[in-house]
């Protein structure tokens, strides 16, 4: 490996555990409001995916996950939700370097697919089994669902878009670090 592979690499890493990192604090903050509760721990895994590609993404919605799990948990543990998790920083990564859409369209794009096969197919099914099954129809509540999520939705789209373009373009540059994204 290159001299140069060898510190893109391990500066990958470093942001990766970074991100990582944040997504656990992030993970152990929430606020509730009364349809819906709403939880900024996506926006490093959206970092990790945009920024650093489809591996850092999985990785740290995994271990974001995984390590807030154990330092904050919020009910049981459940391995589906950490999937979940980590399946969001790869469809990030995997729309960001295979699409020749512009980078807000991407932004967008990356949300929808990870609202309809994260958020609602994935997450929605696996709390329906947990905590609700037999209590209600699950057609009533997945439609319940996602209408308190699409506003999560929403504010997550627009916080992304909001940060992402001053981090790439001011805060990586200043640490000397390109984006190994091609946007």
């Amino acid at each position: 490996m290159k001299k140069t592979n060898t510190k893109k690499y391990l500066q990958n890493i470093v942001y990766t555990g970074l991100l990582s990192a944040l997504s656990v604090a992030l993970n152990a903050i929430e606020i509730n409001i009364v349809i819906a509760k709403i939880t900024f721990s996506y926006i490093p895994i959206f970092l990790a995916g945009s920024l650093f590609g489809a591996m850092s993404g999985l990785l740290t919605g995994i271990i974001g996950d995984t390590v807030g799990f154990i330092i904050a948990p919020q009910g049981i543990y459940y391995p589906v939700f950490t999937i979940a998790s980590g399946l969001m920083g790869l469809i990030i990564g995997v729309v960001f370097k295979n699409t020749g859409l512009k980078e807000n369209v991407k932004i967008c794009a990356s949300y929808i697919l990870i609202f309809f096969i994260c958020t609602i197919a994935i997450n929605s099914t696996a709390i329906y089994y947990i905590y609700m099954s037999g209590s209600k129809a699950f057609d009533i509540y997945l439609l319940t669902r996602i209408a308190t999520q699409a506003p999560v939705l929403i504010l997550n789209i627009v916080v992304s878009i909001a940060i992402y373009h001053p981090i790439k373009n001011k805060v990586l540059p200043f640490t000397g670090y390109k984006s190994v994204m091609k946007t």
